[in-house]
């Protein structure tokens, strides 16, 4: 879960890098990332998403969602757009299975 963050390109990135980044791509089925209220100073490549290559794609029951990502996009059909309610139900301790007391939240925005 990434949420509240920025997206930016290094300033000695290699020449070219700008528009082929992707928000992720899934390394294997079941596979979960959400990016939420990202804002972004660089180019993203136009898909957004990536498979992991054209023969293992490895897409089947993965949740890979963006909420109030900055710019237009043309998502593949298994990394959707999340609505705000969507959105609403990815947090801290849905991530991390509950209990987040153990978090220091002094680093948290």
């Amino acid at each position: 879960l990434f949420s509240q963050n920025t997206i930016k390109l290094a300033s000695d990135a290699a020449s070219g890098t700008s528009g082929t980044t992707y928000l992720g791509r899934p390394w294997s089925d079941y596979a979960r990332v959400i990016w939420k209220s990202t804002t972004v100073d660089t180019t993203l490549e136009s898909a957004l998403w990536s498979e992991w290559s054209s023969s293992t794609p490895n897409t089947d029951h993965v949740t890979y969602g963006d909420y109030d990502t900055e710019g237009t996009y043309s998502r593949p059909s298994w990394a959707p757009e999340l609505t705000s309610s969507e959105a609403a139900a990815y947090t801290m301790s849905s991530a991390l299975g509950g209990d987040t007391s153990w978090i220091d939240s002094d680093y948290l925005l």
